[in-house]
């Protein structure tokens, strides 16, 4: 058959079904919609703060069974934003210098399309800085098409107060918990420094200092422009440690790879999982390879969340790995100074796995008959004395031994 008759149809596609594939695998909670409108709404909180106009910033969410509502006073859209990038899926207006500088937090542009993964109609009513034009628009999830106009646009009078409300009707079938969806946004909002009002109550401006506790110290090394001697890393540094061993580490004021880097770290031993923001704005929880099993809070501006929000993308994974392990190195040789160290077990395995056992000078081991020493005092008694060192327990074997050199046990 020639090209002359060969039959072609265009390549059609079920929008309706695409939506619910693409929701379901880039976005892992129904709530989804909830937490990229609130995103949404802080960033354009962010660039009007960012041209600096004088305002009040604030965000309003209204959450009930069958309708959530995000309403924010931020920069807002104009009829073009709408256009190209609000209602057009893969498109964002953010990936700009400026949009970075005022320290956005998505870049991604399918925040549109994750409201259709539970919703059937979106409606969005927004009033523009740039332009000072305000407009409603609205879809319907069982009439998206990519051939024919479905999106409805209406001018509206300007009020003169820019920002915008996005307002999202669930689908019959899947209304939300209202709770857990209330639950699940305080995740990432509990840290923003603006007023985020859920169903009336303020869920945002708590420290992020509140979430890694503090320890009972009993030492503690406080200095600014500390150098770590390794991935590039200063910081001015406050590390305190308890008399069980256990240390707490805070880095402020970053410079990394030669860059001020806009932030702060807090650390935790044994913490385990690590929380991950940007401009204070909930990423993902992750986990990092330490020694000292560190977790905690990283609010960082070069992390980068991937598409569904549920991991860090490889490429800002990685200097964040390069940080944590130059602050174990760091807590390491600040450790071996403390009789505490003697109480780590992290440190213990530091020291092993670097062979730095010139730091051990804290570790305590037994003296038959009865008494402890450290290490450092064994090496000057070894000075004028023979010490016989055992690293069994056998009594047999340690009463065998002359009396007065007795043995160390290890």
């Amino acid at each position: 058959m020639s090209d002359e008759t060969a039959e072609k149809i265009p390549f059609a596609v079920e929008i309706s079904r695409m939506i619910e594939l693409l929701a379901a695998q880039i976005y892992p909670s129904p709530f989804a919609l909830l937490r990229e409108n609130v995103q949404n709404s802080f960033d354009a909180i962010l660039l009007r703060k960012y041209m600096g106009q004088s305002f009040d910033p604030k965000i309003e969410v209204t959450i009930a069974p069958d309708t959530i509502r995000v309403v924010d006073n931020g920069v807002g859209m104009s009829r073009d934003d709408l256009r190209k990038h609000f209602w057009r899926a893969g498109s964002s207006s953010k990936n700009t210098p400026d949009a970075r500088a005022a320290g956005v937090v998505g870049t991604f542009g399918i925040g549109a399309m994750a409201n259709f993964g539970i919703a059937e109609e979106l409606a969005v009513i927004t009033e523009s800085t740039s332009s000072g034009e305000r407009t409603s628009c609205r879809a319907r999830r069982s009439t998206l098409s990519v051939t024919e106009d479905c999106i409805e646009f209406r001018p509206e009078s300007c009020t003169g107060q820019p920002g915008t409300q996005v307002t999202a009707v669930m689908q019959a079938n899947k209304l939300v918990n209202v709770q857990q969806a209330i639950n699940f946004i305080k995740e990432f909002v509990e840290f923003l420094p603006i007023p985020v009002r859920v169903n009336g109550t303020v869920v945002s401006q708590n420290s992020i200092e509140s979430s890694i506790p503090r320890l009972a110290e009993t030492w503690a090394f406080r200095e600014a422009g500390v150098d770590f001697g390794s991935a590039s890393l200063t910081a001015d540094i406050e590390l305190t440690g308890a008399i069980t061993g256990q240390v707490r580490i805070d880095l402020s004021n970053i410079r990394f790879q030669g860059c001020r880097v806009s932030g702060r770290i807090l650390l935790l031993q044994d913490r385990g999982r690590l929380r991950t923001f940007r401009s204070l704005f909930g990423l993902a929880t992750t986990s990092v390879s330490s020694t000292y099993q560190f977790g905690g809070v990283a609010d960082l501006p070069f992390l980068e969340p991937t598409a569904g929000r549920e991991a860090l993308t490889t490429a800002s994974a990685q200097p964040l790995q390069r940080i944590v392990a130059a602050v174990d190195d760091f807590v390491s040789i600040r450790l071996s100074e403390r009789p505490e160290s003697n109480a780590n077990s992290h440190f213990a395995t530091w020291v092993a796995r670097r062979g730095r056992y010139d730091l051990c000078s804290y570790f305590r081991v037994r003296v038959e008959p009865h008494e402890t020493a450290t290490l450092a005092e064994i090496r000057r008694q070894s000075e004028a004395q023979s010490v016989l060192v055992y690293a069994g327990s056998n009594q047999e074997i340690i009463v065998t031994c002359p009396p007065k050199t007795g043995p160390v046990g290890m």
